[in-house]
């Protein structure tokens, strides 16, 4: 729990002092398990740990949140001028974080993850050790819609090919690696969320083979798969932004079920790369979460029955919830 206030006409309310409850994840990479152990980071606090090395992820997760319980941000000379925007909020805990975690080999990359809600978060990810890239911010919003279609071609099967419907679940993901010096955001939020709602909008209790298409019709897809309709909705939200806007890229992901999620990424103002259908189990899809650095498609299609495909860095999370003293 902390309070704010934002400076900025384009904040309304927001500029009077307000709360929020974050819940704040940490996700830390490396190349390798530790000998012996097998584990990439020991999941006890340092304190209950017998190995000192990379045992106190959940230990510097809890201390760093420590930090901000219960306090007024705008009272803290770490802030001092800025504006406390999640993007802000999850660079503070990262850089608390890495002071305290060993970096390579034994740790690659630490990635702090702030919730400001159910459907909105900020992520800060950045590779520890001092020759470390630049980071990146990413903003995600979600939203949905209710639709019905029904798949046209051979490859489609007879259920398919049937009228169907489902509620479709859609995560815009914008990313950059600077924020605005003035509000000191990536992308506002509700801006964020605004695009999504337009763009779904026009799809929402539509069926999705009639006339109401024009989506999906003006991003050139005439089957409404999930990889299709990610690709409208990217057209549309990408069309949709500030064209000075510092952002360098976007990402759609489609879930049609909990097994079956599309994504479309691209980078803004340059060509988007092909949509790529990815079809995974949820714990695939938690295992497949995070993309090798440098990678700017989409995945390859994973189907149910096909061998677990474990990625190249081993990952471990911790959560912390600044209400209280969980870490």
């Amino acid at each position: 729990m902390i309070a704010h206030s934002f400076e900025g006409e384009c904040f309304g309310p927001a500029q009077a002092p307000h709360g929020c409850t974050y819940v704040v994840d940490a996700i830390v990479e490396g190349p390798k398990l530790q000998t012996g152990a097998n584990y990439l980071v020991d999941f006890c606090p340092a304190e209950r740990s017998a190995r000192a090395t990379v045992s106190g992820a959940q230990r510097a997760l809890h201390d760093a949140l420590g930090c901000y319980r219960e306090r007024n941000l705008e009272e803290l000379d770490e802030f001092a001028g800025e504006n406390t925007m999640c993007e802000r909020v999850a660079r503070a805990v990262w850089e608390r974080m890495a002071a305290v975690l060993p970096g390579p080999p034994a740790l690659a990359v630490l990635r702090v993850v702030v919730h400001e809600s159910d459907v909105a978060h900020v992520e800060y990810e950045r590779a520890l050790g001092a020759d470390a890239t630049p980071a990146l911010y990413t903003v995600s919003v979600r939203g949905r819609f209710m639709a019905a279609r029904s798949l046209r071609g051979a490859r489609f099967s007879e259920s398919q090919q049937r009228l169907h419907g489902g509620t479709f679940v859609v995560d815009a993901l914008f990313s950059g690696t600077t924020l605005d010096n003035g509000p000191n955001y990536l992308i506002d939020i509700c801006l964020a969320e605004e695009l999504v709602r337009r763009a779904t909008a026009p799809l929402q209790q539509t069926h999705l083979d009639g006339d109401s298409t024009v989506l999906l019709k003006a991003a050139g897809v005439a089957n409404a798969t999930a990889s299709g309709l990610a690709k409208a909705l990217w057209t549309s939200i990408a069309q949709g932004l500030p064209p000075t806007h510092g952002l360098r890229g976007l990402k759609l992901v489609v879930a049609e079920h909990d097994a079956s999620v599309a994504e479309y990424d691209g980078r803004l103002g340059h060509a988007p790369t092909p949509p790529t259908p990815t079809m995974r189990s949820a714990l695939e899809r938690r295992l497949m979460e995070k993309e090798p650095p440098g990678c700017e498609s989409g995945r390859p299609l994973l189907a149910e029955d096909d061998p677990l495909i474990v990625p190249m860095m081993a990952s471990w999370v911790c959560r912390g919830w600044p209400v209280d003293c969980r870490g």
